[in-house]
C-alpha cells in the first residue's frame, strides 16, 4: 500500500512529539496538524499491520525478505511492529468509544506500552523513510 510510509512517518511524528518539539519547538505546528487524526491514524495503523503481519508471516515472506536485503528485511519488520503497537495506543481511545467491554483491559495495556512510544516512534520514522525510498525505487531489494 501506498499510504503506508507516509502513516508511519505521520504516527512516529506523533509517537516520539515529545522529543521532537524538546529538540525543535517549530515543530509543534506539525503535530498539532496531525494530532487530530491521530486515532483514525492510529486504527489505519493497526489494521494495515496486522494483515501485513498474517499475509507476510504466514506465507514466510518476511523472512524471505531477509535473503533479497537484511535493510529490506528490518525495514519491513520495524514497520509492522511499530505499526501494529503505535495503531493500537492511537486507535484504543477511539475504540473505547465504540466497545466500553474491551476499554479497561485496552487501557491498561496501553500504560504498559506507553513508555516505547517514544522508541516506536523514531522505529516507525525510520521505517517509514526507507519503505518510501523503497516504494520509490531510490532502494532496490
Amino acid at each position: 500500500m501506498r499510504f503506508a510510509p507516509i502513516a508511519l512517518i505521520a504516527a512516529g511524528i506523533l509517537g516520539a512529539s515529545s522529543i521532537i518539539i524538546a529538540k525543535k519547538p517549530d515543530a509543534r505546528k506539525i503535530v498539532d496538524a496531525i494530532a487530530p487524526y491521530q486515532a483514525f491514524l492510529g486504527l489505519g495503523l493497526l489494521f494495515w499491520g496486522l494483515y501485513n503481519l498474517f499475509v507476510w508471516v504466514g506465507i514466510g515472506g518476511m523472512v524471505k525478505l531477509f535473503s533479497m536485503s537484511v535493510l529490506l528485511g528490518i525495514t519491513a519488520w520495524g514497520a509492522v511492529g511499530s505499526g501494529i503497537v503505535l495503531g493500537f495506543l492511537f486507535g484504543l481511545p477511539q475504540v473505547a468509544k465504540w466497545s466500553a467491554s474491551g476499554a479497561a483491559r485496552g487501557e491498561l495495556l496501553a500504560k504498559k506500552l506507553a513508555p516505547m512510544q517514544t522508541i516506536l516512534g523514531f522505529v516507525a520514522i525510520g521505517s517509514g523513510v526507507l519503505l518510501l525510498m523503497y516504494n520509490l525505487n531510490i532502494l532496490k531489494a
